[in-house]
């Protein structure tokens, strides 16, 4: 909890979202800390892809390892 924040009219916060700055009226807050919903969303998409993105990525740096080997 912080001291001193302001939350501005119309503020929508998800369940658990912690507002730990000040919230511009108006604003969808959602997450720990309280990011805009659609930087939100972006987050968890990014979180998904990750498995799938370090999987490609031993694949190249599979690659790259191989053309520096060769003369």
């Amino acid at each position: 909890m912080n001291d001193n924040i302001f939350v501005g009219d119309d503020v929508l916060a998800g369940g658990a979202t912690k507002i730990f700055t000040n919230a511009p009226a108006g604003r969808v807050l959602l997450g720990y800390p309280a990011v805009r919903m659609e930087t939100h969303i972006e987050i968890q998409k990014a979180l998904r892809r990750l498995p799938r993105t370090a999987a490609r990525l031993a694949e190249l740096e599979k690659v790259v390892s191989k053309r520096a080997d060769e003369p």
